[in-house]
């Protein structure tokens, strides 16, 4: 059953610690009460809010990197929708300088 257990969580979170592992899987050995089952499983996991911590909401842009200096670098999204916005301006004919 072990590792059933170790297998179902490195699907779910591939980048799990042996020490998170290990809490999860005491945690659901004792909540199914000396035995493990889906149950006991993802009623540990909801309580202790694994599922939380492994969402990705994925959005439009990428996630922002910081540089050494923990300032927002600017990442190619973000410079290409600034190329965008300046060539409307040169089309349009204005003049304009963003920041």
């Amino acid at each position: 059953m072990f590792d059933k257990y170790e297998e179902l969580m490195k699907k779910l979170d591939p980048e799990i610690t042996y020490i998170d592992f290990a809490k999860y899987y005491r945690e659901s050995y004792v909540t199914g009460g000396g035995g493990i089952n889906p149950d006991s499983i993802f009623s540990t996991l909801n309580d202790m809010g694994f599922f939380i911590k492994t969402l990705i909401v994925k959005g439009k842009y990428s996630e922002p990197k910081l540089d050494n200096q923990g300032r927002i670098e600017e990442n190619n999204v973000i410079m290409k929708l600034n190329n965008q916005y300046y060539l409307l301006i040169i089309k349009q004919g204005m003049v304009a300088k963003c920041r």
